[in-house]
């Protein structure tokens, strides 16, 4: 192996780690919003009308959200 090829695949590894870093940070991003709107979708199904399967307005996202 050539000491060219020794640094490239460091730099391959070193932006590889920063890749998984980045991917499982997202995960748990991504794990933690479903958690909130699972909840939150409950409680807006809750509120309306008694709890038939209407929304109510206040549940909806704001518009270009």
């Amino acid at each position: 192996m050539e000491p060219s090829d020794a640094k490239r695949l460091r730099a391959l590894e070193d932006e590889n780690g920063k890749l998984k870093k980045l991917l499982a940070e997202q995960m748990l991003d991504n794990a933690m919003l479903r958690d909130i709107n699972s909840k939150n979708g409950d409680a807006c199904w809750e509120a309306a009308s008694g709890g038939s399967p209407v929304r109510s307005a206040r549940c909806e996202p704001a518009a270009g959200v």
